[in-house]
């Protein structure tokens, strides 16, 4: 788990709303990122942040990979059929964590920061960032700009 506050270059505490619980400061850090160095918004397809990216960057689950070249496609999302394994993480940490991801994702929508999307039929599950969530995230690195 994060706990510095410190990822990839974007200070996330920045985020300006107080009511913002650490995952949810996160997971639009993340996104925003995601969003503006590898351009997801440009592409169509996806999200800008993929529930499997929260419960690995955030949490530090490890991913079992497929041993099925064709399953790395991105059909599925730009993380391919990547799976977590319940039984090493712990079934009560993972289920935890899941339902954690849920509700912040809930909490964040509720906001009007972002939408939650997902592909029925490759199952994969995200969010991406609304006109809000991108300003938002724009004026936390602005504010960390303003103090290097």
């Amino acid at each position: 788990m994060i706990a510095d506050g410190y990822m990839d270059g974007i200070f996330f505490h920045n985020l300006t709303d107080s009511k913002l619980s650490q995952l949810q400061r996160w997971m639009l850090a993340r996104a925003y990122q995601n969003r503006t160095e590898e351009r997801r918004a440009d592409t169509g397809q996806g999200a800008d942040l993929f529930y499997k990216e929260v419960l690995a960057g955030f949490y530090g689950f490890e991913y079992k990979r497929s041993r099925n070249p064709q399953d790395y496609s991105l059909r599925s999302g730009r993380l391919g059929r990547k799976r977590f394994e319940p039984e090493l993480i712990g079934r009560p940490r993972y289920n935890a964590a899941c339902a954690a991801v849920a509700r912040a994702v809930a909490r964040l929508a509720k906001r009007g920061l972002v939408t939650h999307v997902w592909g029925a039929v490759s199952h994969w599950a995200g969010i991406e960032l609304t006109e809000s969530g991108v300003l938002l995230a724009e004026r936390a690195v602005r504010v960390q700009e303003d103090h290097l």
